[in-house]
């Protein structure tokens, strides 16, 4: 698997690149918070892959233990995640399991 190892890298960065574009861009809340969690499903297990893709060794424990903590992570990077209906903008709360209270952008609150 080493012999794709650039298209894996090329694949990864244009995932990342046209995800930044459109949380960036897009003013849509609605449609955001539709996309934005399968962003996050696609992410996770790319990222899983290119480490499956890179180990040598015997799947061990270590992997199984690796890919459950990049699986949690990208959970709480959901549920740390929200997006203002007023201006779309992408907020993140600097608690680690709730939701943000104001838009970090328009300083709108939420509910």
């Amino acid at each position: 698997m080493k012999e794709n190892f650039i298209y894996i890298w090329l694949g990864g960065g244009l995932l990342g690149l046209g995800s930044f574009l459109f949380l960036r861009f897009n003013k849509n809340a609605r449609v955001k918070r539709v996309v934005f969690p399968v962003i996050q499903i696609i992410g996770t297990v790319a990222f899983l892959f290119f480490v499956w893709s890179m180990w040598d060794g015997e799947i061990g424990l270590f992997i199984y233990v690796f890919s459950a903590i990049a699986v949690a992570i990208g959970i709480l990077n959901y549920r740390r995640t929200a997006f203002c209906d007023s201006c779309g903008a992408m907020s993140f709360s600097s608690s680690i399991f709730g939701r943000p209270t104001s838009c970090s952008a328009c300083e709108s609150k939420w509910v």
